[in-house]
């Protein structure tokens, strides 16, 4: 483990497959996560719609046009009031919470600079991942449940979900 947020150190461990990482980092964050085919190479990044001083931070990239909104890339942990900066500067836009392996990768394709080996090789695996596996929670197995029973005449609650690490 060599550091970074939180989102690249569980990929590492492979605490979770990258599809559960995404549902959980749009709901830590409130926002959609990136879709795969954004993250592709050839897609045209929209430098010129941001604002420099987002992106030279490093947790803000242009992933695409759709029309007159700019979707664009923001680090799980990027602070409410930068993301409100982002709002203003950008009439349009459309935020989704990208992992930094998808950001590193990213930022150094507008550099043209080599992407370091450990986020070129989670992205590389992340991406691969999002377009073949699904989720655990795809297939009826939740991880985190955040829906609220409060009415037990609408039925009997679910059951908890088991520990993320089974007992020894």
């Amino acid at each position: 483990i060599y550091g970074g947020s939180l989102d690249s150190i569980l990929l590492e461990l492979g605490v979770c497959d990258p599809r559960t990482l995404c549902e959980l980092l749009s709901q830590a964050c409130g926002l959609p996560v990136v879709r795969v085919e954004l993250l592709e190479p050839s897609v045209p990044r929209p430098w010129e719609q941001m604002p420099m001083h987002l992106v030279e931070i490093g947790w803000v990239v242009p992933l695409a046009m759709d029309g007159e909104t700019t979707v664009v890339g923001v680090h799980p942990d990027l602070p409410n009031d930068r993301l409100g900066e982002l709002y203003r500067a950008l009439p349009h836009v459309e935020p989704l919470v990208t992992p930094e392996c998808c950001l590193e990768t990213i930022n150094a394709e507008r550099t043209r600079s080599v992407v370091p080996q450990r986020y070129a090789v989670l992205f590389a695996s992340f991406r691969s991942a999002l377009r073949q596996r699904p989720s655990v929670s795809d297939v009826g197995f939740p991880i985190v449940n955040l829906e609220r029973h409060e009415d037990t005449a609408a039925g009997p609650a679910p059951a908890p979900a088991p520990p993320a690490i089974p007992p020894p």
